[in-house]
């Protein structure tokens, strides 16, 4: 699936990412198939498609941000996890849904989620 980011469109808010800037956005939909792809596989990728040739840092940073692109930042996601567990009860009365979090200095760490869906 190579080739299939977007290019930006004319009259887009600058801070929109362009595809002549940040050329790892080519291989969104590898990496949603393969989240779990090695740098050394992106940098295959990168020399296969592209016959260049880059090094493995710059591969690690490209990786990681096209996959913070894709899922999200960790921050947005933990903060997803409330609206998740909020709409599980409202769907599913009865059922329980506990997050356990601690405080590490003044930040709050999860820890682990239980749930428990009552089907009716």
């Amino acid at each position: 699936m190579h080739g299939k980011g977007e290019e930006g469109q004319e009259g887009e808010d600058e801070s929109e990412d362009k595809l002549e800037d940040y050329p790892w956005l080519l291989f969104d939909e590898d990496l949603r198939t393969n989240p779990n792809m090695s740098v050394v596989e992106f940098r295959t990728l990168v020399r296969k498609y592209y016959s260049i040739d880059v090094t493995r840092d710059q591969c690690y940073k490209a990786k990681n941000l096209a996959k913070e692109r894709i899922q999200g930042s960790i921050e947005e996601q933990y903060s997803k996890l409330w609206d998740y567990c909020d709409e599980l009860k409202r769907q599913n009365p009865g059922s329980t849904v506990l997050v356990k979090t601690s405080l590490r200095g003044d930040n709050l760490v999860f820890e682990r989620l239980y749930i428990y869906v009552l089907l009716n």
